[in-house]
């Protein structure tokens, strides 16, 4: 039995979905490479283009985190479940910044 059709068809599929491979496992933009990939990619310029997307680092999607003072209200009794709120900032905190005198 000949195997070797069989193994060049599974070594260019995986180098087809190579994009895709790369877009899972570094977690970057994963669905819109797979997509991409799949009804696109099978033109050479955009399987070019959707490889160099794999490695392109999704920041736009990523939540930005800032730290706010927070003042509490009513102090933590022993054996009180504690709750933790996440507050998207209408205006961006200013840090206080040391300021230089003559």
């Amino acid at each position: 039995m000949n195997f070797m059709p069989m193994i060049m068809f599974m070594m260019l599929l995986s180098v087809y979905f190579l994009p895709t491979i790369i877009a899972i496992i570094k977690n970057n933009n994963k669905t819109k490479v797979i997509l991409f990939n799949i009804f696109l990619g099978w033109t050479m310029v955009m399987w070019i283009i959707s490889l160099v997307w794999a490695f392109k680092r999704d920041e736009e999607e990523k939540p930005q985190v800032q730290y706010v003072p927070v003042q509490f209200i009513q102090p933590i009794q022993p054996g009180q479940p504690v709750q933790y709120v996440a507050v998207q900032p209408t205006q961006p905190v200013q840090q206080d910044t040391p300021t230089e005198t003559k």
